[in-house]
């Protein structure tokens, strides 16, 4: 009698164990993120504005020494070795609906600044929440207490229970150890609330 109680209380306990572990499992939170990275590569896109102005360089003077400096001596300015020169500086400016680019520098006959190709990386990121509902049918260990006029007990056992919506309905059916006899018990519910 005694090894059978204990065989009972294991086993309810066991059957506990798996059914909150198969609970924490029932309403699974994941989520799940997708990157989708898009290249545009634009060859040799047309300037959207080109702002141009001068700039002033110091370029170095070229100097003749006279072919027999041997016996002549050449005097050279110390403090002047190179000239301004006014040089023709360009910005231009390059803008699409999915990139801007900005491409300075001097600009000297056909040679111009340019932006020869370039290459957009657009990154998507989508992150979808997945949220499993709880099962419709559930089965598992349960124990609990009851009082009714003025009597009260606590009985272990098992219970079946249904979802249907925001209805449930719940069986039980246990050991009443007080009373040392069955217990069942059939119960309806509606969830007015749930998070």
């Amino acid at each position: 009698m005694v090894l059978r109680k204990i065989i009972l209380i294991l086993l309810l306990t066991g059957l506990f164990l798996v059914g909150w572990w198969l609970g924490r499992r029932s309403v699974d939170v994941r989520i799940i993120e997708h990157t989708r990275i898009d290249t545009a590569y634009f060859e040799r896109p047309q300037p959207h504005k080109i702002l141009s102005s001068a700039i002033s360089v110091e370029v170095p003077k070229w100097l003749f020494a006279p072919a027999d400096t041997t016996f002549t001596t050449v005097t050279i300015n110390p403090n002047r070795d190179s000239v301004p020169v006014q040089l023709p500086f360009e910005r231009r400016e390059y803008r699409d609906s999915s990139y801007f680019a900005i491409v300075s520098g001097i600009a000297l006959g056909d040679c111009h600044p340019t932006l020869e190709h370039i290459e957009t990386y657009g990154r998507t990121i989508t992150q979808q929440k997945i949220i499993r509902t709880p099962y419709r049918w559930q089965l598992g260990p349960a124990a609990g207490v009851y009082y009714v006029n003025r009597t009260g007990g606590v009985w272990i056992g098992g219970q079946l229970h249904r979802n249907i919506g925001r209805f449930n309905i719940t069986a039980s059916l246990g050991w009443d150890p007080r009373d040392n006899g069955p217990y069942v018990q059939g119960s309806i519910s509606m969830d007015l609330w749930r998070k």
